[in-house]
């Protein structure tokens, strides 16, 4: 998948389904600096 990871859900589903090792969230964190912030809270 290119382009269009904006959740923190996708991210992780992608990841432990073992659908890729690593997911790039750079225009995410450009819109917004407190994204990974907000995943961790999101995800607990």
């Amino acid at each position: 998948m290119k382009g269009g990871i904006k959740t923190p859900e996708l991210a992780n589903d992608i990841v432990t389904q073992a659908k890729s090792d690593m997911v790039g969230i750079g225009r995410a964190m450009l819109k917004d600096s407190y994204w990974t912030q907000k995943a961790i809270e999101k995800l607990r």
